[in-house]
């Protein structure tokens, strides 16, 4: 076994796996921290990421991602900008009223105080207030909630990642922080 290990193209290709693992080890480190800062900054502002009027959502859920059948103006306006559960959506700030339209896709707290990414089908005055009528498009029913503009955090700007979001949402949850503290405690010691 010593002579095995004593012959240089054993060493060479030992020395060359060594620096393979380092590179991929500090490569997953890399990716992992600013995954695991994002997840906690989403986290602590209300699964809402904004800079400036610029934001990020983690699609929670599958409301958004298939056309329903019984929606027809989803046809009739051609409108494809579906995103699937665990997609990071975009989302950008508006100041005006007018600047929704009907159609857009807005993310908005609703009266329990969650978020809800969903399509504006209808817009109408109540009480001297503009309120939507939203719904998801993979939904066959109107939201019980109709949103007021106060509470609409953004419009989708049709611009997504996908998939990457199951991570910010793992490492938000209790068992992503022991795993991401767990992690830096191994690597310490």
């Amino acid at each position: 076994e010593y002579i095995y290990n004593e012959q240089p193209i054993i060493k060479r290709r030992k020395k060359i796996m060594g620096i393979i693992k380092t590179i991929v080890f500090y490569l997953a480190l890399i990716i992992i921290i600013p995954i695991f800062i994002l997840s906690m900054i989403n986290r602590f502002q209300g699964n809402v990421t904004m800079l400036n009027k610029n934001g990020m959502m983690v699609v929670a859920s599958g409301s958004m991602s298939k056309r329903n059948s019984s929606n027809g103006y989803l046809d009739t306006e051609n409108l494809n900008n579906q995103f699937n559960t665990y997609d990071i959506i975009f989302i950008e700030k508006v100041d005006k009223v007018s600047k929704i339209e009907k159609y857009d896709v807005i993310a908005y707290i609703d009266d329990n105080g969650t978020n809800v990414i969903h399509r504006i089908i209808g817009i109408e005055i109540i009480n001297g207030e503009v309120r939507y009528t939203t719904r998801g498009d993979s939904n066959n029913t109107n939201d019980a909630y109709k949103p007021r503009f106060e509470d609409v955090v953004g419009v989708y700007t049709d611009k997504k990642i996908g998939v990457v979001g199951v991570f910010i949402l793992f490492f938000q949850s209790y068992p992503g922080i022991i795993t991401i503290i767990s992690l830096f405690y191994c690597l310490i010691m």
